[in-house]
């Protein structure tokens, strides 16, 4: 019986879950960012030319479905030249999303993983309306406010990996490890350089991501 509600819970990796408890803060998020400790600070405008740092590098564990579950978000991504963050940044992504196995499968593992690929995406003015249709998977309340939101970013995104699960039962382990796809829809908003982005799935929607733009100056 525990393998097969272990084999459900398979079903359901790589979907998430709204409404859980996802206990972040915003508190010091610049001086991890490039803030005090560094010379550079979050932006989101700049006095002189600079080429303009996008990055996102956060692990979120939650509880969905009575299963915990691990994803981790990396972006990391570059525009050049400018004044402004607004505009297009290329640079990569990755994806990994662990199902928690309990303690009697510690030597199991099931889980999602999208190596760092490409990724090209373009910060325009934000839009309310636009903004909030996008994201109308993610329950009202869930996100930490930014304060006014002054960029956005609306992306649908197809990425490749792997899925590899290894599951020990009675009967003999259970092993899968198979290409697939995920498609996810990330919506992006700044707010003084300060980043969130949402992961939206098919089937749900994590939000909050944190993250920061700090723009580097042109050394003449």
């Amino acid at each position: 019986m525990r393998i097969k509600h272990l084999l459900c819970l398979v079903l359901v990796l790589g979907m998430c879950c709204s409404g859980c408890d996802w206990g972040f803060s915003l508190d010091n998020l610049a001086k991890k960012n490039g803030g005090s400790e560094q010379k550079d600070s979050p932006a989101s405008s700049a006095s002189v030319e600079s080429d303009w740092v996008f990055k996102v590098d956060q692990t979120m564990k939650y509880h969905a479905h009575d299963t915990d579950y691990i994803m981790t978000l990396k972006i990391n991504a570059v525009k050049e030249l400018g004044t402004e963050a607004l505009g297009r940044y290329n640079g990569t992504i990755y994806y990994k999303l662990e199902h928690v196995l309990p303690p009697e499968d510690a030597t199991g593992y099931n889980y999602s993983e999208c190596p760092e690929q490409a990724i090209t995406f373009e910060l325009v003015p934000y839009n309310q309306k636009e903004y909030d249709a996008f994201g109308q998977k993610v329950k009202s309340g869930a996100l930490a406010p930014l304060g006014n939101l002054e960029s956005m970013c609306l992306q649908k995104q197809i990425l490749n990996g792997r899925w590899k699960y290894h599951i020990a039962g009675e009967a003999g382990a259970i092993d899968k490890d198979v290409a697939n796809s995920v498609k996810m829809d990330l919506r992006i908003g700044v707010a003084g350089g300060i980043v969130m982005v949402d992961v939206i799935m098919p089937g749900d929607s994590v939000p909050g991501f944190q993250g920061a733009i700090v723009p580097r100056p042109i050394k003449k």
